[in-house]
């Protein structure tokens, strides 16, 4: 049992810095980004995407980052009718 709990305790101090490090990017028109793919370019593992309200006409957004993707006011991606919208 002890050996458990030492085990448990070394997995959530190595886990620390990578929680400290997540941060969340806002999207949004009247945000310093405006464009979903400049926050997944800009975003790291782990990072939150939070996008607010408002069409997005970005043609297809790749996704290739274990990140949390959000919307805020129900935002609308727009491929166009051209593109996928998300591609995971």
């Amino acid at each position: 049992m002890r050996l458990l709990r030492v085990a448990l305790l070394l997995c959530s101090i190595l886990n620390i810095p990578f929680q400290l490090s997540a941060k969340t990017l806002h999207v949004g028109a009247q945000r310093s980004i405006k464009s979903i793919k400049v926050a997944l370019q800009e975003a790291q593992h782990g990072d939150t995407i939070l996008v607010d309200a408002g069409l997005y006409k970005e043609g297809a957004i790749v996704v290739q980052k274990s990140v949390y993707l959000k919307g805020i006011q129900y935002p609308v991606l727009d491929g166009e009718s051209k593109h996928e919208v998300l591609v995971v």
